[in-house]
This record gives C-alpha cells, structure tokens and sequence, in this order.
C-alpha cells in the first residue's frame, strides 16, 4: 500500500470512527480490540518478519513471543495495511513480547493503529498538547544535548510508548550513533573514566589496553577476546563487554557527558512529563527500536 493510499483512507476517519480497508476501526478507545485485520488473505511475505522476530526473541533472557502463528499473521497483515515497513512491524513484535511488560494481540494491534492514524498524521507523541509544545519541546532538548552531551553528533529521537498508546507514563529520549561515533564514547570512557587492563604478572602489573583510535570493528575484536580469555583482563573487562554488546550508554555515566542533567531542566519546563531517560544508542542495537519520531530544531 502506498502512503498516499494510506494518507487518503486515514482522512475518511469520520467521528468516533473510520473506514480503513473496509472495516470499522474505533479510534476514541485506543485500547480497546478492534477488528483491523480480521479478514485479511495470509501473505508470504509476513513470513520474514515472523522469522526475525522469532530469532530475536528464542532464548533471550527476559522475552517470550507469546502471539500464536494466526495472530502473527494477522498483526503483521495489519501492519502492512498500515504503510509500517517491515522493520518497525517486527519492533513492535519485539517489544509487545517483554515478560514484564507483554502486550497482548488485540491491545498490539491498537497500538499499530494509533501509531499509523494519530501520531504520524499529527507529527508529535502522545502527553503533549500539539505540535507547537513538541516543537519548544525538541528546541530545549536539541540544545541542552549540544550544551551538555558528550560532543558525538547523531540522530536525536524520541522512542517508547508515546508513540504508541494515550495512557504512556513517560517520555524516552535516544541519540541513535552510527558505529564509529558509538566507538568514540566506548574509547573516552575505558581510557579516561575507566581502565581497561590486561593482566601480565605480580611483577610488571596491569598493562592499560591501547584501544587508541580504534573504530568499531577493533573494539569488537577486543570485546570478543575479553569474552573468550576472561583471564586476561581485569574486572572492567565486563562492562566494556555489556557496553559494546548492548549498544547503550545511560546519562548515569560520565562518558555521557552531561545528560543527566538535562532531565530536571526539560521536566521543569514541561511539568506533565516524565523523561524516563536519555541515552546514546548504537544505530542497529536491541536498543534501537522502532516507531520513533525525530527531533529537530526548528
């Protein structure tokens, strides 16, 4: 379905509700099952986002994909219905299937919809007014992240339920970082903040690694060997090991910079927001997670 097809079906949306694909989608209860969906004919293409979802999912601590193959099916059909790409239909999979915060199918679906029908129509989340409030809203933060991050430029947005549903608690904010820049803070952190040592004897004592100007790739090499030769290393071995294969770095740490304490100010100004948290992400992380929506400057 093209986006214009789906731009023209979302201004039939008369009332409480509105036609989409020939079916009656409530939009007033945006929690509530509806029946998006329902009669869609399988296609084979819905079979990769299954797959990748269930790859990601198998065996990982804290994740169980609990939507039966008729329900997979379905949501991904209502996805694609939608104009969601294949990459955020399988996210929001992926996130609807936390063990502490499961999303059942009817209330996934809800989500899609609101997504697709209300907040990209719209251009801002749910907890702000209207576009102007997120529009002082993404001014304050893209400057106070200028002011008081760490110096890496990257793609600031926003991530999280409000994108997705009403009744969101709060608000999270990711600066999404291509490999290289990631690598920067990983550097300055282990070198400045933290040491990573080898072990080379009682005598001669701990050797600091010389991760230098190494890229990405490098520091994946070294991630690796801390993993396969625990021995080596000292104890910092472990959350240069959690940094570089999370792909997150929380304002808690200093190599941050000062992201920590943009929270008070942006929740200073906008009282009815709760800012859950602003990181920096590596660019195709379990942290970089789709729907999101960019903030800019204006």
């Amino acid at each position: 379905m093209s986006n214009q097809g789906l731009g023209q079906q979302v201004q039939q949306y008369v009332g409480t509700t509105g036609q989409l694909m020939g079916l009656q989608v409530p939009v007033t209860e945006p929690d509530s099952p509806n029946n998006l969906g329902k009669n869609l004919p399988a296609n084979p293409g819905h079979q990769g986002i299954t797959v990748g979802v269930t790859a990601r999912v198998q065996g990982l601590d804290g994740f169980t994909l609990t939507h039966s193959a008729q329900e997979l099916e379905r949501l991904t059909a209502v996805g694609h219905a939608l104009g969601l790409d294949a990459r955020t239909i399988e996210d929001f999979l992926y996130i609807s299937s936390r063990d502490k915060k499961q999303i059942n199918a009817a209330l996934l679906e809800q989500q899609m919809v609101n997504h697709a029908t209300c907040i990209l129509p719209r251009g801002y989340p749910y907890l702000f007014k209207n576009a102007q409030e997120f529009a002082a809203f993404s001014d304050l933060l893209v400057d106070e992240i200028n002011a008081k991050g760490a110096g890496v430029a990257g793609t600031i947005c926003v991530q999280g339920s409000s994108l997705r549903k009403p009744t969101a608690g709060d608000i999270d904010v990711a600066i999404i970082l291509a490999p290289d820049d990631y690598a920067v803070l990983v550097r300055r952190y282990f070198t400045t903040s933290k040491k990573l040592c080898t072990k080379v004897g009682k005598k001669n004592g701990p050797v600091v690694v010389g991760l230098g100007a190494m890229n990405y790739v490098q520091l994946m090499v070294v991630c690796k060997d801390c993993e396969d030769n625990p021995e080596k290393y000292n104890t910092e071995r472990n959350n240069f090991i959690y940094y570089m294969t999370s792909g997150i770095l929380h304002s808690s740490r200093s190599v941050t910079g000062n992201l920590k304490a943009i929270i008070p100010i942006l929740e200073k100004d906008y009282k009815k927001l709760s800012i859950d948290s602003i990181s920096y992400v590596l660019e195709g992380s379990a942290f970089d997670l789709k729907p999101t929506m960019a903030v800019v400057h204006s």
